[in-house]
């Protein structure tokens, strides 16, 4: 499992991550079309296929990880970016993805955080030009 968690986290999401700091905290405006329509579906892509290909509900097995949280994280902040834009949802063609992000928000602590205030939190630091 940790060896899941390490090649989960270091190789995909914090690619992802990586790409959306440079977008998020970078020239936004010169970045966020090609990061919508290239970088977030690329990553989408490993990601999706890294579930079809072990088949197990979350990441790292049949439990949430963190990995988990980190990608549901990733995830809602590009649904909230794609919103932003005007456009459709990222993760609407990926299926296992989009069956992971919806299976966490089902988690009791997950629907507590989501009921409350510090859901509508910015996601993004105030020196982001998207947040």
């Amino acid at each position: 499992m940790l060896f899941v968690f390490f090649a989960t986290h270091t190789m995909l999401h914090q690619d992802l991550r990586n790409d959306a700091v440079k977008v998020f905290y970078g020239d936004y405006e010169s970045g966020k079309d090609a990061h919508y329509e290239k970088s977030v579906p690329t990553h989408y892509e490993k990601l999706n296929l890294w579930l079809e290909q072990h088949g197990t509900e979350y990441v790292a097995g049949s439990a949430p990880s963190p990995a988990d949280f980190h990608l549901w994280e990733m995830i809602d902040q590009h649904e909230l970016f794609a919103k932003a834009l005007g456009k459709a949802s990222l993760v609407e063609g990926y299926p296992k993805l989009k069956e992971l992000y919806e299976r966490m928000k089902q988690l009791d602590g997950m629907k507590a955080y989501l009921a409350s205030p510090d859901a509508s939190l910015p996601v993004n630091n105030k020196m982001a030009p998207f947040k």
